[in-house]
């Protein structure tokens, strides 16, 4: 799912031409900043159009099917502001937090998106024969234009020789910007949010675990895990999926509560046991298949 990301961002980019943006680089393979304006960013306002987002994506193969994860921080029009919950960073289910910004913030923020060549073009920052490192993407949608830039191995790939120095440059830029956009929800900022929307992706076990001490749990919900779910679209064979709400989010979070992330149980429905992944859902993901875009 992220590697057929990362191919059709690369062909995508293929096809734009290379001095689509005459401000940031230049023939001769320079970097630098791209102009700061002093006019607003124009961008949409809606409570669920993203505006910024940043994410980690790709790395090593993913299990056998795997929701794209929680992207590290979302802009929206509003001026709302949500990313992972720090204090439930380590869980097998993270929280979110939010907190909302000033149009002046919005503004100040996008200046630096600006400052950083997020705004003006798309970029893809390579890692030659490289492929189990993960990549951060930065995704922009202001005025009538959306970019993105996607950087294989941001921030410790700059230390590596046969990183050219313009590219080494334009890292730097994106780990300062994203540093910044990061302590506006750090030190207590952010207001920890309820988990209102679950995404639940499941898939039947062969067998239940053979190892000893791996966690098991049973299937809190009266309706059966067989008749839960829909058909996922554009996921993996035998994979389904639906999203929980309400009381149901409750009972499944107090199941998984205090789990630790990169251990996820074995649920036991009847005499079938299944695999889970569970994903609270962003303001602007409607339905499974915005899990899998």
């Amino acid at each position: 799912m992220r590697r057929q990301f990362l191919v059709a961002l690369v062909l995508t980019l293929v096809a734009i031409l290379a001095g689509s943006c005459s401000d940031g680089d230049d023939e001769g393979g320079s970097w630098h900043p791209c102009k700061r304006s002093t006019e607003a960013v124009p961008h949409a306002t809606g409570p669920t159009d993203v505006v910024l987002r940043i994410g980690g994506s790709g790395g090593l193969p993913p299990p056998s099917f795997m929701p794209d994860s929680i992207p590290d921080l979302t802009l929206y029009g509003d001026g709302w502001l949500l990313g992972i919950d720090g204090a439930t960073a380590g869980q097998l289910v993270p929280g979110l937090a939010g907190r909302q910004l000033t149009e002046d913030e919005v503004q100040a923020l996008l200046h630096d998106a600006e400052a950083a060549c997020l705004l003006k073009r798309d970029a893809f920052l390579d890692l030659p024969d490289v492929f189990d490192v993960p990549g951060i993407a930065f995704r922009t949608n202001t005025g009538s234009a959306s970019h993105q830039t996607f950087a294989i191995g941001l921030g410790w790939s700059e230390m590596d020789p046969n990183v050219p120095a313009h590219q080494k440059e334009q890292r730097a830029a994106l780990i300062d910007f994203m540093d910044g956009a990061f302590k506006l929800l750090d030190g207590g900022a952010a207001t920890p949010l309820e988990t209102e929307r679950l995404g639940v992706f499941f898939s039947e076990a062969d067998a239940r675990p053979t190892q000893s001490d791996w966690p098991t749990v049973t299937w809190p919900l009266e309706e059966p895990l067989a008749t839960f779910g829909q058909a996922s679209p554009e996921a993996y064979p035998n994979v389904y999926c639906t999203v929980a709400e309400g009381k149901d989010v409750r009972t499944l979070l107090a199941v998984v509560e205090g789990m630790p992330s990169g251990q996820n149980p074995y649920w036991q429905d009847g005499k079938s046991w299944y695999q889970l992944e569970l994903r609270p859902m962003l303001p602007d993901e409607k339905d499974c298949a915005a899990l899998i875009a």
